[in-house]
Order: structure tokens, then sequence, then C-alpha cells
């Protein structure tokens, strides 16, 4: 919630949603631990969803939007398929894309 010594905190009355004041933000130090990266990462991840959700949920035509994620992801994976790159970046990779169906699967449900 809102900091009274940070102005740039807060909570808009209207929605209840906390504000953050994006321009006091502090870069991402180089000498994070492993732990703190993967815990950046993960909140980088939600966000994503977050907005993956919102432009699904909003789009005039989720189907065609749908369709066009699926083509976008599958030439994307074929192409880091070649590289030298670890299995849990292809898991990572499968298991969001895997959350994005499942949102788009649950907006389809409902406009129908």
């Amino acid at each position: 919630m809102g900091n009274r010594s940070d102005p740039g905190a807060g909570v808009d009355a209207g929605k209840g949603v906390a504000l953050i004041n994006h321009k006091q933000r502090k870069p991402v130090p180089n000498d994070i631990t492993n732990a703190e990266r993967d815990d950046f990462m993960q909140g980088q991840i939600h966000a994503l969803r977050a907005f993956a959700l919102a432009v699904i949920t909003t789009h005039p035509s989720p189907d065609n939007l749908i369709a066009e994620f699926e083509q976008s992801f599958q030439l994307a994976m074929a192409r880091v398929v070649g590289s030298p790159v670890w299995n849990s970046y292809l898991d990572g990779a499968d298991d969001t894309a895997q959350r994005i169906r499942h949102f788009a699967s649950i907006v389809q449900g409902l406009q129908k």
C-alpha cells in the first residue's frame, strides 16, 4: 500500500490498485544473487502474463489473436531449439505459452 514518505507509492482509490512511480525505480544491480535474479524474472513473467490476459480479454478477435500467437510462438521456438539452451528455458517458454492458451480458452468460452 502507500507509504507517506514515498510520494510515488499509493493506492488508486477508484480501483484499489497499488500505484508505483516507475521514474523512481532503481536499476537492477549487476551483482544480484541467482535467487534475486530468479525472483526478478518471475516478476517480469507475472507482469507479462497479466498483460497477455488484458490483451486477450479486450481484443476484438481473440481467435485471430491466439492463432497469430501460436504461429509466432512456433517460429520463436524453432529459432531457439537449434541453439544451445537449457531444457529449463524451453520448459519455461512452454509453461507460459500453456498459461496464455488457458487464458484464451477461458475468454473464448465466456464470449460464446
